[in-house]
């Protein structure tokens, strides 16, 4: 990290050339030495060298600050802001009021020019607005075809079809009860016949304590240090110059050592219930599966008896066509046997393959 920080100042006193003869004057001096010219505004100052000696004299310190010169408004002359008028005409130091000028008013022939200077400005913006209409009825026929086009696809028209298919298949399977035996950590959810002891599990951490030790180095009591000093200089505008003296430091560090250490755990035992216990499954013993197409559905003659039970699974399948269109339709059975091969039915579809029966043709 840079530290950099005023350790003093200084004024020094610059020096100025006649505009009249080129005498080179000092810079307390308000009329030159050679001609007796006074020093106006088109004589500025010339910085003093590096290294000139520092005004020490209270007179003198007083003018490097008192500020920057002012102009004489009546001889151009420069005047020390601590005149209080000027000591070449004897003007008074306040300035006068002055009254805000008027604005005039543009001739006929301005307005016209400034009129011509905007339209030819505009030109390129009113070329940008047709690019831009362009755009925007691109932008309105591309919208328009996909709003026509998704209407097209999803808008439901009325039609026919008629059932060319219809096929049934039914599956039952026969589910067993059987007892089995398990043994795990606990017991699950309708075990019965549960018989636990306590047992080892393994280990958890327990009992923090500091362990590993060791010397750790840090950085510690920081300070200055590799500084330099260099100088600024700043025109008072008054004959004097002020000098900053800057010191510019690193921050540097001494290297400590402490002692650190790690946290360290015991390992302590955990016991839990270790558990024996019986449960019921219910495997498949036993399936039979009827199909067949049309109305004549008959389910299979498999029966449950004690400590079984049944699990029936359905699948019914319509296919309806019209023309070369065709639509498979997956009914409930009690849906399924409306729908009799040959039959005609009034539906709703659309072009994206939407499909519903509304009724029997003609209702």
């Amino acid at each position: 990290m840079i530290d950099d920080r005023i350790i003093g100042e200084h004024y020094v006193e610059n020096t100025w050339a006649c505009t009249s003869c080129r005498h080179v004057n000092r810079g307390r001096d308000m009329l030159c030495a050679e001609c007796g010219s006074p020093k106006d505004k088109s004589e500025d100052d010339a910085i003093a060298p590096e290294g000139a000696a520092p005004v020490v004299d209270p007179e003198l310190l007083k003018k490097a600050v008192a500020g920057p010169n002012r102009l004489c408004r009546f001889c151009d002359s420069q005047n020390r802001a601590l005149d209080g008028k000027c000591p070449q005409c004897g003007a008074p130091r306040e300035e006068p009021v002055r009254e805000k000028p008027s604005t005039p008013t543009p001739s006929f022939d301005r307005a016209v020019a400034s009129y011509a200077v905007t339209r030819t400005a505009a030109s390129p913006a009113e070329a940008s607005n047709g690019g831009s209409i362009f755009i925007g009825v691109a932008a309105l026929l591309l919208t328009s075809c996909l709003v026509y086009w998704g209407v097209w696809l999803f808008k439901p028209h009325r039609t026919h079809a008629t059932v060319t298919s219809a096929s049934w298949s039914v599956t039952k399977n026969l589910l067993t009860r059987t007892t089995l035996h398990g043994s795990d950590w606990g017991s699950p959810y309708g075990a019965f016949n549960v018989s636990c002891q306590t047992r080892y599990y393994g280990t958890t951490s327990c009992n923090a304590y500091d362990c590993n030790f060791r010397q750790e180095s840090y950085e510690c009591r920081p300070h200055r240090c590799n500084c330099s000093t260099y100088d600024t200089t700043t025109p008072m505008r008054n004959g004097f110059s002020k000098v900053t003296t800057h010191e510019r430091c690193n921050t540097c560090y001494d290297m400590c050592s402490r002692q650190t250490h790690d946290t360290c755990w015991h390992q302590c035992p955990v016991y839990r219930d270790w558990c024996g216990y019986d449960y019921y499954t219910w495997p498949v013993t036993d399936t039979q599966t009827t199909s067949g197409t049309g109305q004549d559905i008959h389910d299979p003659v498999l029966q449950a008896g004690e400590f079984q039970k049944i699990d029936q699974r359905e699948i019914f399948k319509v296919r309806f066509e019209h023309k070369h269109f065709i639509w498979d339709l997956s009914p409930t059975r009690a849906d399924y046997g409306r729908y009799t091969i040959g039959s005609d039915w009034s539906v709703e579809v659309t072009h994206a393959g939407g499909f519903k029966i509304l009724g029997p043709k003609g209702l």
